[in-house]
């Protein structure tokens, strides 16, 4: 098996140093790629298009529930719900609501006076440990003590 040498070392790092200063610069002369989280964007829920559609959904929805409570089939009522789910999918897109997580929520705001907005003091979270008793070991009998 070949050895490493002191020379050999000291080149192959003054390669590697090189190889990243080159790769470094290829990487800021890329245009940077936009971000990978894709917002949606609500629909206009004010378009004249939207405003149907979401009616003709919602009206639909309401037969679905009339139906369902008219059905004892078990088979029917799984075909109604599974339409019921996929109706509901589409009135949530109309009225340009995100799916739960997606959105995140604004940082809490701190006001002057170092209170959260819900009246708590920035230092209220944090209590002081309260000191506990530390009792001296009791000798046992027969230790010599």
């Amino acid at each position: 098996m070949a050895q490493w040498t002191a020379e050999q070392a000291a080149l192959f790092s003054v390669k590697g140093v090189e190889a990243r200063n080159r790769n470094r610069a290829n990487r800021e002369s890329l245009p940077k790629p936009a971000s990978r989280a894709v917002a949606v964007q609500p629909h206009d829920v004010t378009d004249g298009y939207n405003v149907q559609r979401l009616m003709r959904v919602r009206k639909q929805l309401n037969r679905i529930d009339s139906m369902m409570e008219r059905e004892d089939d078990p088979q029917k009522l799984d075909r109604l719900a599974s339409a019921q789910a996929r109706l509901s999918e589409q009135e949530r897109i109309l009225r340009g609501e995100p799916l739960p997580g997606s959105r995140r929520p604004a940082p809490e705001r701190k006001s002057s006076r170092g209170q959260s907005s819900q009246g708590h003091s920035a230092g209220s979270f944090h209590a002081r440990p309260i000191p506990q008793p530390v009792a001296s070991p009791t000798p046992k009998p027969g230790n010599g003590i």
